[in-house]
């Protein structure tokens, strides 16, 4: 249902109001660079800063200008659970494609508290909702077996973003919820490891700026990437399929490289291992 890459979304401000023409114009660049889909207003986009109305606002103008060639995941979570229902049926009022909602942040509460939130949202719509663990900004995790809980109770509840640095959670993800369960990659630096464990897909606030340097194609045992340069280059072996020459005239390489999720992790590990 959500695959490929979504950037999260800056929101962008002229005078203490949205500029919603530099927004819309964002959007449009990020649909030409490629991107399978947008997230307004998540942690990128300073959501507990807007009020209500501002808010409900970004995600109408991001369904807007996406005009169906991306889909739109909106941002709704808040850390009070009426809120978090509230920003949720608004954004499915304006035709988002889907909810992202974040752990309660500042409250701290128990798993068992976890369930219940979440459950009461994904009962009081009808998107589809990824989850989203973030502990280092909402100081909880949701744990493994309270995921596993909330998709077997809420069949609209399906995926998590994980941005908790520990790709080790996919894997105990997928042991707990099976394949049909999305794992999103919301560490930047974690997408390679999460790709390798399982086919997750990730949610880069890097494409803001890049979206045509980093973009992800999945089939079911290959990974077709645009890596970004000079900074990687291109994978030893790997099947070029486009050159560019960038803005400074540094001589162009393969954009495109298609190549195996276990090839591709082994040459960022020797990489990594080089730059130790």
């Amino acid at each position: 249902m959500f695959a490929g890459t979504y950037t999260a979304l800056v929101t962008p401000f002229h005078k203490g109001r949205v500029d919603e023409g530099a927004f819309q114009k964002l959007i449009s660049d990020q649909v030409r660079g490629g991107v399978d889909g947008i997230v307004p207003v998540g942690t990128t986009g300073e959501s507990p800063t807007l009020g209500f109305d501002e808010h409900i606002r970004v995600i109408e103008l991001a369904v807007r200008a996406a005009k169906g060639r991306v889909k739109v995941l909106a941002g709704t979570g808040a850390n009070a659970t009426a809120e978090a229902v509230h920003l949720t049926q608004a954004a499915e009022a304006v035709g988002a494609d889907g909810s992202l909602q974040v752990a309660p942040y500042y409250n701290k509460p128990s798993q068992e508290g976890l369930f219940q939130h979440f459950k009461k949202i994904a009962r009081a719509t009808k998107l589809p909702i990824i989850l989203y663990s973030i502990p280092g900004r909402c100081n909880i995790a949701i744990e493994v077996p309270t995921v596993q809980r909330l998709a077997k109770a809420c069949k609209n509840i399906v995926g998590i973003k994980e941005a908790g640095g520990d790709a080790d959670r996919v894997s105990q993800l997928r042991a707990a919820i099976g394949q049909r369960f999305t794992i999103l990659s919301g560490d930047d630096a974690l997408t390679l490891p999460f790709m390798a464990v399982y086919y997750g897909y990730p949610t880069l606030s890097l494409t803001e700026i890049c979206s045509e340097l980093l973009k992800v194609r999945y089939s079911d045992d290959t990974l077709e990437c645009q890596v970004p340069y000079p900074a990687f280059g291109p994978p030893e072996g790997a099947e070029g399929k486009d050159t560019a020459q960038d803005e400074w005239g540094i001589q162009p390489v393969p954009k495109y490289h298609r190549i195996g999720f276990r090839e591709l992790v082994r040459i960022h590990e020797e990489r990594e291992a080089r730059q130790a």
